[in-house]
């Protein structure tokens, strides 16, 4: 049996944003997201308990963790 794939227009990109002056990019506000918050607040919690409480189970925490950690809440 043919594989058939329906191919649907696109639809016209909203250029009244740019065309006014004003920016079509609207900055994110990441300090609102709860992601963001529970990072912040209790990344180190982590890091400071993980051999405690983690590393018997999953291991050594690996290096790359506290940097992206770090750079996340950047």
């Amino acid at each position: 049996m043919p594989c058939t794939l329906a191919v649907f227009p696109r639809e016209p990109a909203d250029t009244t944003a740019s065309a006014q002056g004003s920016p079509a990019y609207r900055p994110r506000k990441p300090e609102a997201s709860p992601l963001w918050q529970l990072v912040t607040n209790h990344a180190q919690t982590f890091l400071d308990l993980y051999d405690d409480r983690f590393a018997a189970r999953y291991g050594p925490l690996r290096a790359v963790v506290p940097p992206a950690l770090e750079s996340f809440q950047r």
